[in-house]
C-alpha cells in the first residue's frame, strides 16, 4: 500500500467513526461538545491472597462543560524496560467491549504492549475493553444510562490488575450530538495531494484535542526488569514525589515525612534488615492514614477541597496510589496482614 493510499484510508476511517465535529469546515455555526473539565474519585485496594489491585471509579463531568460524555479512555501502555505482569485470576465480567470482534481476539492484538486488567464493573448502559487506537476505556453509554452530562457522576467503573498502582493519563471524550463528522470532510483522494492530506488530519487532530479533557489519575502500570523490594520503595519514593508535585500531598513537611520513612527503609532493606523495613513501611501507612483527607474530587485542576481546614494533607488519589504500593511491597517481603 503506496503512502497517499494509507494516508486516505487515515482519513477514511476517521470519517467513519463519526465521533466528533470538525470546527474549521464549515462547522463554525454548530457548538461543537467541549469537555471543560472532569474528576475522578478513584479507591484502590490490594488483596494480599491474590495479588490482585481493584481500583474503583467515580467519574464527574465539570457542570460548565458542553458536552456531555461519552467515553473514558486510560493509558495502560507498558512502560519501556518493565517486566509484563501476570493475567492469573483476571476475568471479564462485561459482556460487551468496545473494539471489534470478541474480546480475547482484541487483547491477542494488544498483548505484550499493555498492562494486562480484566473489566468487572459499569454503570448501567457502559461498557469497557481493550480497543487498537488507545488501549483501555470504558464508553458507548447506551439507553438508559446515556452519556454523563455537565453536572452528573456516575461509577463504579471497576478494573482489576496484578500491575500495581501508577500515575496513568485518562481522556474524556464528549457525545457527538449534530452527527457524523463525515459531513464536514470533503475528501478526493484522486486529486488531493499527500502535503494537503497531512494539514486535514493536523487540522483534525487538533480540533480533536480542543473538545476533550486530559487529567491524571491511578490505574495499573509495571515495575521495571527484575525489581527488587528496594527497587519497589524506589518506585514509592518516585511516586510520592509525583504526587506532590501534581498537589495530591499539599503540604510539604508531610511529603518530607513520607520520604524520610521510605528512605530508610530502602536503606534498611540494603543492610539486610528485613523486619526493620517491614515495621518503617506499617508506619508510612499508617501516616498516611492519618493524613488522608477521604475527600473526592481529586482530578488535575480540582479543588484540593478541605486540605485546609481539615489540616490533613493527602488526598484520594495520592492516598490509593501509596498505600496499596506499600502494602504490596510488604507482601513481597511476606507479609499478610498489614495493620
Amino acid at each position: 500500500m503506496n503512502r497517499k493510499l494509507r494516508l486516505f484510508v487515515r482519513i477514511t476511517m476517521i470519517v467513519c467513526i463519526g465521533l466528533f465535529l470538525f470546527p474549521v469546515l464549515k462547522a463554525q455555526s454548530l457548538p461543537l461538545p467541549y469537555i471543560k473539565g472532569a474528576t475522578i474519585n478513584p479507591k484502590v485496594a490490594f488483596n494480599s491472597s491474590t495479588g490482585i489491585f481493584t481500583y474503583q471509579y467515580i467519574i464527574t463531568n465539570f457542570p460548565n462543560s458542553i458536552g456531555s460524555i461519552s467515553g473514558v479512555w486510560f493509558d495502560i501502555y507498558l512502560p519501556k524496560g518493565a517486566q509484563l505482569p501476570s493475567t492469573q485470576g483476571l476475568r471479564d465480567n462485561i459482556a460487551v467491549v468496545l473494539s471489534e470482534g470478541s474480546e480475547q481476539d482484541t487483547y491477542q492484538e494488544v498483548k505484550g504492549e499493555v498492562v494486562p486488567i480484566a473489566f468487572t464493573e459499569a454503570p448501567s448502559g457502559w461498557d469497557g475493553g481493550y480497543t487498537g487506537d488507545g488501549p483501555a476505556a470504558f464508553g458507548s453509554p447506551e439507553s438508559p444510562g446515556g452519556p454523563l452530562h455537565p453536572g452528573a457522576s456516575t461509577g463504579p467503573f471497576v478494573i482489576q490488575s496484578h500491575g500495581i498502582v501508577g500515575i496513568r493519563t485518562f481522556r474524556f471524550d464528549p457525545d457527538d450530538e449534530q452527527g457524523s463528522v463525515g459531513k464536514y470532510f470533503h475528501i478526493n483522494q484522486f486529486t488531493m495531494t499527500i502535503p494537503q492530506m497531512n494539514k486535514i488530519l493536523a487540522a483534525y487532530s487538533q480540533a480533536l484535542r480542543a473538545v476533550q479533557f486530559f487529567t491524571k489519575s491511578l490505574a495499573p502500570t509495571a515495575l521495571p526488569l527484575n525489581c527488587d523490594p528496594a527497587c519497589m520503595v524506589q518506585f514509592l519514593l518516585n511516586e510520592k514525589e509525583q504526587a506532590f508535585q501534581l498537589g495530591w500531598i499539599t503540604n510539604a513537611g508531610v511529603a518530607n515525612s513520607l520520604d524520610a520513612k521510605l528512605n530508610e527503609a530502602k536503606k534498611k532493606l540494603q543492610e539486610g534488615e528485613t523486619q526493620v523495613t517491614i515495621n518503617l513501611l506499617k508506619s508510612f501507612i499508617l501516616d498516611l492514614e492519618a493524613q488522608h483527607q477521604g475527600q473526592t474530587g481529586q482530578g488535575q485542576g480540582a479543588s484540593t477541597g478541605n486540605a485546609q481546614t481539615s489540616r490533613k494533607h493527602v488526598t484520594d488519589n495520592a492516598y490509593y496510589l501509596l498505600k496499596p504500593n506499600a502494602e504490596f511491597i510488604l507482601y513481597k517481603l511476606g507479609v499478610t496482614n498489614f495493620q
